[in-house]
């Protein structure tokens, strides 16, 4: 603040008759500390300390709870379109055909003259290797229709991840943006800290 300006409102003040040794004076303090001892700055230090490490404690909090919500989607997203890749109706076609073909690729390695033993080899890991695909109704439920998340997790796996959607839900459709309250929480801690600075040079008279 480079100036300041005092004025006077009252409509009496012209007409006011005031002795010559009348006078009034104004005196500014800037920053002044309200201690009178060391034991009470260093109760503010202190104080000041202990606001620093809650501050610290409630950020490194929000960066966990940020870099979950960040894990726990990009999991969820990943494994929700592994399922839906892997159960759509060409992967099942893909299961089915290659359970009709088993029996056909089996009598061409047993049974056919023309093939080399390099030939038969092949045809035998690529048999070996079908059992890979599973079967159509490893992917459907009872009914035929496609098996959820839920469904191939298992019960102890889908009732940890209905409590976790349960939790999302009760956010009322918008969970906290966990980014934003950890960036907040930063700027809370280099708050706290400039005003310990602060306080450390103002208080420097009383400490030791």
């Amino acid at each position: 603040m480079s100036a300041f300006t005092l004025s006077d409102a009252s409509t009496w003040t012209a007409s006011a008759v005031l002795d010559s040794s009348c006078r009034i004076s104004l005196e500014i303090h800037w920053n002044e500390v309200d201690v009178s001892s060391t034991g009470e700055a260093q109760a503010l230090i202190t104080a000041l300390n202990a606001d620093i490490a809650a501050a610290e404690s409630h950020a490194d909090r929000m960066e966990e709870l940020m870099l979950y919500q960040r894990a726990y989607a990009f999991m969820y997203s990943l494994a929700d379109q592994f399922r839906t890749e892997l159960s759509n109706e060409s992967m099942q076609e893909l299961r089915a055909a290659a359970l009709e073909a088993g029996p056909a690729v089996e009598s061409m390695i047993l049974n056919c003259a023309d093939l080399s033993f390099e030939e038969r080899l092949a045809l035998l890991r690529l048999h070996g290797s079908l059992w890979v695909l599973g079967q159509p109704e490893d992917w459907q439920r009872p009914d035929g229709t496609v098996m959820t998340m839920e469904d191939h997790l298992g019960p102890g796996a889908s009732e940890i991840l209905a409590r976790l959607n349960a939790i999302l839900a009760r956010q009322t459709g918008n969970p906290p943006d966990y980014a934003q309250l950890y960036e907040a929480a930063k700027t809370e801690i280099v708050r706290l800290k400039n005003k310990k600075s602060l306080a450390l040079a103002q208080l420097a008279p009383w400490l030791p």
